[in-house]
């Protein structure tokens, strides 16, 4: 959930929301000012305030199902059908760049719950030490930060007509295979490039694993759609 601010003053270290708003409320209550901000209006409209200058966040909010509630500017909403037990019955969703607003939703909303994913904005000071990429790309991720120059690197094509990406991972190692498993809430999303292998979700039957190898100094393709609502791992 998010922690309702009662004092403003000072809040916002890097800009300012644009949007109008009655009620902030943190999204991450125990990591600095609160990075990125829920933000709520007596027009029953909300919106997120990225607060940051080198993150992204996706957000994604499970909305009862006696809500009436319709999407705003970029966020997409979907119906779920999860059974008559399930109580969720809308799953909105957004993506907010670093110091942007991005409008959320409006209308009446019945019991919610809100997940939140961060990465790091595409890297400047990347570094291949024993090779390049194959492919062409806009962004680049290092996926082992910490460890050299970051070893292994996903790559980003974005298509500014349609809004999908196709990623790609490039290993840039003389002497180890690195192993990508990536798990997305929604399957729909997106579809498998290349040698990717796709397994069931055992924990959500709307989700799908993404796993690929990618040997030394090879750049694989990975996926291609509009992902969000993802966890990666590397090994």
């Amino acid at each position: 959930m998010t922690n309702l601010v009662t004092d403003t003053k000072g809040l916002f270290k890097h800009g300012v929301p644009g949007f109008a708003y009655n009620n902030v409320y943190r999204c991450f209550p125990n990591n600095d000012n609160g990075l990125l901000f829920r933000l709520v209006n007596d027009k029953r409209q909300w919106a997120f305030y990225n607060d940051t200058e080198k993150m992204v966040f996706r957000v994604n909010a499970k909305i009862g199902k006696g809500s009436q509630v319709k999407p705003l500017g970029r966020a997409k909403l979907t119906k779920m059908d999860w059974g008559v037990k399930e109580q969720w019955g809308w799953e909105v969703t957004v993506v907010v760049g670093p110091g942007r607003t991005e409008r959320f939703l409006e209308g009446s909303v019945e019991g919610f719950q809100i997940d939140f994913q961060s990465e790091v904005v595409s890297e400047d000071d990347v570094e291949f030490e024993n090779g390049l990429p194959t492919v062409k790309y806009d962004s680049v991720y290092k996926c082992l930060k910490g460890h050299g120059n970051g070893l292994l690197f996903r790559l980003v094509l974005r298509d500014s007509l349609s809004e999908e990406c196709t990623w790609s991972y490039y290993n840039d190692t003389k002497d180890y295979v690195m192993e990508v498993e990536v798990t997305f809430a929604d399957k729909t999303c997106v579809e498998p490039l290349g040698k990717t292998r796709v397994e069931h979700d055992p924990a959500n039957k709307k989700g799908v694993v993404y796993k690929i190898a990618v040997s030394p100094l090879r750049t694989e393709s990975f996926l291609r759609g509009r992902p969000c609502d993802y966890r990666q791992s590397f090994v």
